[in-house]
């Protein structure tokens, strides 16, 4: 009874990336990321030339995002999908 009561969720299905770019696309590439919808940035890690950011993304908009993000940079940022 208390399923049948629930609030309804769609179950989407989401893939796992890692964007590694330069702290020069940082914020650009941040920015646009919160912009897509179902985008999460789960971690962001920093190294010496830059930032590693772990996102998930819609499974059906993954190609897409990874064309963003390599127009997005020049195609400096490399995009790494999860298996």
């Amino acid at each position: 009874m208390c399923l049948r009561e629930a609030e309804k969720v769609p179950l989407v299905d989401m893939v796992a990336a890692t964007f590694t770019c330069t702290f020069g696309d940082l914020a650009l590439l941040q920015a646009r990321l919160e912009a897509i919808p179902g985008a999460k940035v789960s971690v962001r890690s920093f190294t010496d030339t830059g930032a590693e950011l772990d996102v998930s993304v819609l499974k059906d908009d993954a190609d897409g995002t990874a064309g963003m993000v390599a127009d997005l940079t020049s195609g400096r940022a490399v995009v790494k999908f999860g298996e």
